[in-house]
């Protein structure tokens, strides 16, 4: 425990400021806050208040993305260790899709919270890391699906850099570069496509929308808009 406390970071103090308008829960939005609030209470950048210092969840994403990058070079893709690695990416995936789903609709109280951690071009910089994991995420997945059933994809990879070109050209708007035969393989693509265009189209708002505007005179700031833990 004291290891684990060390890890830990102080929680920020938030001055008392107006925040987002809470949205109305009917039965969609209540449920994905439900999911997007479960989602984050079990990442490891809530447990040690890591994604409430842009410094921290700089580090804690380029942690995820080396580490996805080593379990597609090293990662095995045969036995029962096969599955652990597939947790861990699609559990790296989960939590940076509904961290950035609460970020862009302040689903959850912590997306509202006005928290000064990530200022211009963090954001835009953590999204398009985001895009990167995707694509590296799915790789594995293709990496497994294809050692299994090499006749998944038109498109048959021959080495693991072939997986990660697989799953570059999959991603949105570059999708229709091999045509899945399987039906894992479509559902694969399917998901890849759907969390990429989510992902492709916040980046261009966070792009377009530009650095945040300067504080009303009034003392009212802006609300910062941040990536959350995963994902960015």
């Amino acid at each position: 425990m004291s290891f684990l406390s060390r890890l830990s970071l102080p929680a920020p103090e938030i001055p008392p400021a107006p925040t987002a308008r809470r949205p109305n829960r009917v039965v969609l939005t209540g449920a994905l806050a439900f999911v997007c609030w479960l989602s984050r209470e079990c990442s490891p950048a809530r447990w040690f208040n890591w994604d409430s210092y842009e410094w921290s969840i700089q580090i804690y994403v380029l942690f995820w993305l080396a580490g996805l990058s080593a379990i597609l070079v090293f990662g095995p893709t045969t036995g029962r260790p096969r599955f652990v690695m597939l947790g861990i990416v699609f559990f790296r995936l989960q939590e940076l899709m509904f961290a950035t789903l609460d970020n862009a609709l302040a689903l959850t109280d912590r997306a509202r919270r006005q928290v000064p951690a990530y200022k211009w071009p963090t954001p835009l910089l953590l999204s398009l890391i985001s895009i990167i994991q995707v694509v590296l995420i799915f790789a594995v997945a293709y990496l497994i699906l294809t050692g299994q059933n090499p006749a998944a994809f038109s498109h048959q990879p021959i080495s693991r850099s072939g997986e990660f070109f697989l799953s570059w050209i999959s991603l949105p708007p570059l999708g229709g570069g091999a045509t899945p035969l399987s039906r894992t393989a479509r559902v694969l693509t399917i998901a890849e496509e759907a969390t990429g265009l989510l992902l492709v189209v916040i980046a261009i708002g966070r792009f377009l929308g530009g650095p945040d505007e300067p504080d009303e005179p009034d003392g009212q700031t802006s609300q910062t808009k941040t990536t959350g833990q995963a994902a960015d």
